[in-house]
């Protein structure tokens, strides 16, 4: 079984973005940021109770200054999350009281 959120974590902050957290904080100090969770980590079992494989559902969202700014991060993050297996399902511009730009997505994951 494998762990993400230590490799989503340093994949993450090896991009060109401010901060990286797990979870959203009360308050995102620099931008651009990212945010991300796990919203599902699934092991399927075989019938010799060993992990037949495992599915990763990762909520990551992108927080900048402008939309041209997180389009580009959701570029980068897409084509590296993409190189080490997750598939980009779901994308969506949220909009932000405070006017600054804000990309929701989901990556999944099978091994």
């Amino acid at each position: 079984m494998i762990e993400p959120k230590e490799n989503l974590y340093s994949l993450l902050s090896g991009l060109d973005v401010a901060n990286v957290y797990q979870r959203r904080p009360e308050v995102i100090k620099d931008l651009p940021a990212v945010t991300f969770y796990i919203a599902e980590n699934r092991v399927n079992a075989t019938l010799d109770k060993e992990i037949g494989y495992q599915s990763l559902t990762a909520v990551i969202d992108i927080w900048a200054d402008t939309s041209v700014e997180s389009g580009e991060i959701l570029q980068s993050i897409e084509s590296e999350l993409r190189d080490r297996g997750y598939l980009l399902d779901f994308c969506s511009d949220i909009d932000d009281p405070d006017g600054i730009s804000h990309i929701s997505t989901r990556f999944n994951f099978v091994e």
